[in-house]
């Protein structure tokens, strides 16, 4: 069974309890970059739509290479413009400080139930806001809450509409106040990995950092009273690590990176597995 075979039993699997298009929300995250985070998004997404799912993808990551892939400049430079529909179109108002957000219309690809919500690199204007707005979260007032879901909500939003199947979202390789939001609000995430030691170390501080952040959250939402919008649940679930498997990478063989991919399950379940199955967390 091929990596790609694999991915799409967990996804599906996972899926299963909520049959009947109930957008089901995936992240790949490392805090390293070029383990395949965005390709890993693009084909999975693909191969699903090729069993008949309906899926959406969300560019959250302001390098916008999802976006690349999916779209021409003419689309996305329409996307970006006065009356286009890019993610951060819909954070915008946020941004200005002249309402809450847009709820717009992601682009859909031509004969395919595929949709993507274009990226833009002014989304890093948001992370600011989103900064500012874990503050308020953590004393519990409801405009935190409502800043750090506003992503959400629009995924949300949309995936009613449309009777969305599975979500995806692509991240930036960081612990920045963006992807903090977005992974909030994922029912289930991926690692990928490879074979070296940038890759492994870039899984170090995921757990705890992620144990920290879902123990505030859940016990500042304790605290506070959310009602009338749909707020981030705070669970993300992590169901696995892929490992690359190449013949070469960057011209060695593969065999050389061997002590690397050894090392792999063993700084998972140190790094990641252990610190998330706490009481608070679990």
């Amino acid at each position: 069974m091929t990596i790609m075979e694999k991915m799409i039993k967990s996804v599906v699997i996972n899926g299963e309890k909520n049959k009947g298009g109930t957008n089901e929300k995936y992240c790949f995250f490392n805090n390293k970059g070029g383990v395949g985070k965005t390709t890993f998004t693009y084909h999975i997404g693909f191969a699903l739509e090729q069993l008949g799912k309906k899926i959406l993808f969300v560019d959250a990551d302001p390098q916008c290479n999802l976006s690349s892939h999916l779209c021409d400049d003419n689309i996305i430079s329409k996307e970006w413009g006065t009356n286009g529909n890019s993610i951060y179109k819909a954070v915008e108002p946020i941004v200005s400080g002249s309402g809450d957000i847009n709820f717009v219309e992601p682009y859909k690809l031509s004969n395919r139930n595929i949709w993507i919500f274009v990226g833009d690199l002014l989304l890093s204007d948001f992370e600011m806001e989103l900064t500012n707005a874990w503050t308020q979260l953590l004393a519990g007032m409801e405009r935190g809450f409502r800043i750090t879901s506003a992503i959400y909500r629009i995924i949300v939003n949309f995936c009613e509409k449309q009777n969305i199947d599975y979500v995806f979202i692509d991240i930036g390789p960081n612990m920045g106040a963006l992807n903090r939001a977005i992974l909030l609000g994922c029912d289930n995430y991926f690692i990928p990995v490879i074979p070296d030691m940038f890759s492994l170390r870039g899984t170090q501080n995921i757990g705890r950092t992620f144990a920290t952040w879902i123990t505030n959250f859940q016990l500042s939402l304790d605290r506070a009273d959310i009602s009338d919008f749909d707020c981030v649940k705070g669970t993300p679930k992590f169901i696995g690590y892929i490992l690359q498997q190449f013949n070469k990478y960057r011209k060695r063989e593969t065999k050389a990176f061997e002590n690397w991919s050894e090392q792999i399950p063993q700084t998972i379940e140190n790094y990641i597995v252990q610190p998330l199955t706490v009481p608070s967390v679990c």
